[in-house]
């Protein structure tokens, strides 16, 4: 019984903490941050304030190792609804940047991203 009361309060903990950056003024917001070579800029689309999409508009990464990033960074943004997202292991960099971009993106659309 008490391990099932633990096990409650941590999924009631990272509810909390895993709790969506949600935007406040509908729009395109665009916003850059340093990866590993270069910025990275990012575009969010808000609608309804919500994350609508996530899309990586410029960069100067490393073919080959960033691509899985570029990609499946933003998508895990618009599921997770906030930034609460892993970086992909040997694209740290670009992960963070894009993170840091969109982050950037939602502030200006009003949201409060801080953890």
């Amino acid at each position: 019984m008490k391990k099932l009361a633990l096990f409650l309060a941590l999924v009631m903990m990272l509810g909390i903490l895993g709790a969506p950056a949600m935007a406040t003024e509908d729009g395109i917001y665009t916003a850059a941050a340093k990866g590993n070579n270069a910025d990275v800029v990012v575009e969010v689309v808000v609608e309804g304030g919500a994350i609508a999409a996530v899309t990586v508009l410029e960069h100067n990464e490393t073919p080959g190792i960033c691509d899985r990033s570029l990609v499946e960074i933003p998508e895990a943004i618009v599921a997770a609804q906030g930034l609460g997202v892993d970086v992909l292991s040997g694209a740290t960099n670009t992960g963070k940047a894009i993170l840091e971009a969109a982050a950037l993106a939602l502030e200006a659309a009003g949201a409060d991203v801080k953890p």
